[in-house]
This record gives C-alpha cells, structure tokens and sequence, in this order.
C-alpha cells in the first residue's frame, strides 16, 4: 500500500504541478485576451469615430456639391443673360453707328447750304451796295443838274456809309 500511496503521491504532485502550470498558462492566456479586448475596444472606439467622421465629411460634400450645382447654375444665367447684354449692345452700336452717319451727313449737307447762302448773301449784299452806289450818283447828278441852270454850286453828298448800306 505504500507503493500505491507513494504512487499516487508522486502523481498528485505531478498534476498538482501541470495544474500550476496550466493556471499560469490561464492567467497569462486571460492577461492577452484582456489586453487584446482592449486594442479592440479602442479600435471600435476608433472606428466609430471614423465612420462618424466620415458621415459628416459625406454631409459636408453633399452640400458642397448642392452649392457648386447651385453656383453653375447661376453662373450660366449670368453668362446667358452677359451674352445677352453684349448682342444687344452690339446691336445699339451698330443703330447707333447709322444714326451718327445719317447725322454727320446731315451736318455736312446743312454746313454746305449753310456756306452757299452766305455766299449768296454777301453777293446779295454787294448787290445793294452796289445799287445803292449808282442810286446816290443819279440823285446827285439829278440835284446838280436840276440847281445847275439857277446858277447854285453844286452840292456834294457825303460818300455812302458800308455799314448803314447792309442792313
């Protein structure tokens, strides 16, 4: 009975000793899963954060995007109604042009009918002048031979005045 005991001593202390061995097996085993939960509990905090940002990055883009759509939109009306403006613009210049034309062909023709009555007027002018001349000779030579014969001096007239003559 002693072998037995003897026996079953020695094999108690041999499991005794595997079971200490398999507890720090344990004990180490549970410390890596711990510290594996851990790197994944921070990295689920991580990508929930993540997807989070994410979230307010796509929301950002959307409306980024919207606003640029918005922006084109109002930047092809102005461009439209810019080529508008510019046709019609165009086309004033071109009335404009004609008015301007049919006007300086206006004042030309005004400026030579202008030039052709005063010429007209100073030959008109020269004319009167010249009529009055001849009218002054013949009253005078009308006044000498009408005193002439009752033997008064004949009397001279004063030349005619140019200025009293035109107007």
């Amino acid at each position: 009975m002693s072998f037995i005991f003897g026996s079953l001593k020695e094999e108690n202390a041999v499991k005794s000793s595997q079971i200490m061995v398999l507890e720090t097996q344990i004990s180490s085993t549970k410390e890596n899963q711990d510290n594996e939960h851990e790197k994944w509990r921070a990295a689920q905090v991580n990508y929930e954060r993540q997807v989070i940002l994410q979230s307010e990055t796509i929301q950002e883009l959307t409306k980024t995007s919207q606003d640029l759509a918005l922006l084109k939109e109002e930047a092809s009306k102005l461009c439209k109604l810019a080529d508008a403006h510019r046709s019609e613009n165009t086309e004033l210049k071109a009335k404009w042009e004609i008015k301007k034309s049919i006007l300086e062909e206006s004042r030309k023709e005004a400026e030579k009918k202008y030039d052709e009555l005063n010429e007209q007027n100073k030959i008109s002018h020269s004319w009167i002048e010249a009529m009055h001349i001849q009218l002054a000779e013949k009253d005078r030579d009308s006044i000498s031979y009408s005193h002439g014969d009752s033997g008064m001096q004949n009397i001279k007239l004063p030349p005619t005045d140019d200025r009293n003559s035109r107007n």
